[in-house]
Formats: C-alpha cells, sequence, structure tokens
C-alpha cells in the first residue's frame, strides 16, 4: 500500500497554511476565524474550493460522537481539508448535491493532506453520518446541531458510533483487498452502505 505522501501528490494542493485568529466566548474555544482566503485546487476534479476570508470555522464537520473514533479537530493530517469542507457546511447547512459534492471533495482534500487511503474513507463516512443527520431537524443551523452532542450520549449519537464502527469494519476489509483506489468509487461503496441503514429521526 502506499504512504500517504505518495498519495497526497495526486489528488490536489492546497494554498499555503491558513492563517486564522482563535475566537474567545462563553463555552469551550474551538472556534477560529480565517484571515484571508484558503484554497484547496481539487486536481481530480478541476476545480478550486475556497474558504473565504472571515469564515468562523471549529472543523468539526464530524460529528462530536464520532471524535473518538475518527478524530478530533484540529488534530492529524485532515486539518486543511476540514476547512475548507466547513466552508461547504457553512454555505450548504442541509444536505443536499452540493453538500455531498462538498463531502466527497473532502476525501480528496484528506487524501493531498497526507491522509491514508484508509482514513480518507473514514473521515468521509464521518462526514456523510453528520450531513446525514441535518435531513432531521429542520429548525438548528449546523453548529446548534453539532451542539446537541455535547452533553451525554443521546439515542442517535449511540446510532451514529454504531453505524460507523460497523461500516468501518467494511471499509478495513474492503481497502486491504483493494491494489488500486478510486476515491469515487470508494465514496459511492460508501453511500450504498449508508443507504442500506435505516437511519432514525432526532
Amino acid at each position: 500500500m502506499s504512504k500517504p505522501g505518495d498519495l497526497a501528490a495526486g489528488w490536489g494542493h492546497f494554498s499555503g497554511q491558513p492563517q486564522t485568529l482563535w475566537l474567545t466566548g462563553p463555552g469551550p474555544d474551538r472556534r477560529m476565524k480565517l484571515v484571508g482566503p484558503f484554497t484547496f485546487h481539487d486536481t481530480r476534479r478541476g476545480k478550486t474550493w475556497t474558504a473565504r476570508d472571515g469564515l468562523e470555522f471549529d472543523g468539526a464537520s464530524i460529528p462530536r460522537s464520532l471524535w473518538s473514533l475518527s478524530g478530533s479537530p484540529y488534530t492529524g493530517d485532515y486539518r486543511h481539508a476540514a476547512i475548507v469542507h466547513d466552508q461547504v457546511c457553512a454555505d450548504h447547512p442541509r444536505e443536499g448535491p452540493e453538500r455531498r459534492a462538498g463531502d466527497r471533495m473532502f476525501m480528496r482534500a484528506c487524501l493531498a493532506g497526507g491522509c491514508s487511503r484508509l482514513q480518507a474513507q473514514l473521515f468521509y463516512l464521518a462526514v456523510r453520518l453528520g450531513s446525514m443527520r441535518t435531513l432531521f431537524d429542520k429548525s438548528a443551523d449546523v453548529a446548534g446541531l453539532q451542539e446537541i452532542w455535547l452533553d451525554g450520549q443521546p439515542p442517535e449519537a449511540t446510532y451514529d458510533q454504531a453505524v460507523f464502527a460497523d461500516i468501518g469494519r467494511d471499509i478495513r476489509a474492503s481497502d486491504s483487498r483493494k491494489a488500486e483506489f478510486d476515491p469515487d468509487q470508494a465514496a459511492d461503496e460508501i453511500d450504498a452502505m449508508l443507504a442500506s441503514r435505516s437511519y432514525p429521526a432526532i
């Protein structure tokens, strides 16, 4: 299997290091503000995705209930990808075609950032779970939706963890058998696995 560094070059590139400011306020200080635009050029699609100057983000489009399983904000090789993906979530806070395209971009951006192909697939699964969850709360915005998971383990968070662990096992098994890796095919397979589970409402 290729090393992350070997994979990164073919998927795209970021516009350098993002310039950010920490934001402080009531509660945990997890939010940051982007100072100047930050971009990811998606080589696979020939498209540049831009996180705009002034974007306030928390890197947490992965649901908090999955942080212990997939990764928490601002850690690991997916940090740069998370900034651009947070802009997609801000622009498209509900599940739909644009949000799905952004989730797929996130997998390729994770690869460009140095994640292994297995890590990138697991991160994709995590953000898809987060996107699907927006279908079942019509009133809360994305930030508000994530706050639902801050205290305790409500049923939907436990369900997300169970689905992530279950499909994650299938992803690991499938990835170990692949000599070549196509992120679009991998995303199709993950989407099909998610579609086969009945997803509960909040």
